[in-house]
Order: C-alpha cells, then sequence, then structure tokens
C-alpha cells in the first residue's frame, strides 16, 4: 500500500455506503492514486481500470452523495470533537454542505 493509500483522505472513503465491499475499496484506491498523481490528468492518475470502477459505482441511482461522503462525515465530526480548541460545526442552508470554523478571540 502506497503512502497516498494511508492518507486521510483514504482512510474516510472506506467509510463510504456502498453496495459491494469491492466498490469501497475502489473508490479509496481511486483518491490515493489522485492524490499520489495530482500532477497527471485525471484519467491517467486513476489508471483504467480505476476509472472505469469508480464510472460504474457513480452510475448506480441506489448509491447517493451522501452515500460517498459518509466517510468523510465521520471522520469529519470525530476531527470537531477531538479539536482544540473546540470548533464549531454549522450547517448551511445548501444539503451536505458543512463549514467549520475554529472560535477567535473577540468573535
Amino acid at each position: 500500500m502506497s503512502t497516498a493509500d494511508m492518507s486521510w483522505a483514504f482512510k474516510e472513503m472506506l467509510g463510504v455506503v456502498v453496495t459491494h465491499g469491492k466498490e469501497r475499496t475502489s473508490l479509496a484506491r481511486a483518491v490515493g492514486r489522485l492524490m499520489e498523481n495530482s500532477d497527471l490528468s485525471f484519467s491517467a492518475a486513476l489508471g483504467n481500470d480505476t476509472r472505469q470502477a469508480i464510472r460504474r459505482i457513480f452510475s448506480k441511482k441506489e448509491i447517493t452523495p451522501e452515500d460517498i461522503l459518509a466517510g468523510h462525515f465521520e471522520a469529519t465530526v470525530e476531527r470537531i470533537n477531538e479539536a482544540k480548541p473546540p470548533c464549531c460545526w454549522c450547517q448551511a442552508t445548501q444539503q451536505s454542505s458543512i463549514l467549520l470554523t475554529i472560535p477567535m478571540p473577540g468573535i
């Protein structure tokens, strides 16, 4: 497993809600490859096999954006709860939008 695979983004992708465990692994691998090959085009960074796998996953109607972001939401809550000083979690009016702020003295 590469360094990019052990990144926070890779770990967050392991929390996605999908129809099969292989899909979770494919999405996590895609994030790792994008981070590892950020100087390449999207297709070149992923490679044909991974690009096709995530295309199939994203084309499934039963998998929603919230499902894909589930691991990120869980990890964000963890980071907020562990933050020093504590963070304020504000949800905007748009669906699935999270804003994070660190308290500032005098505000």
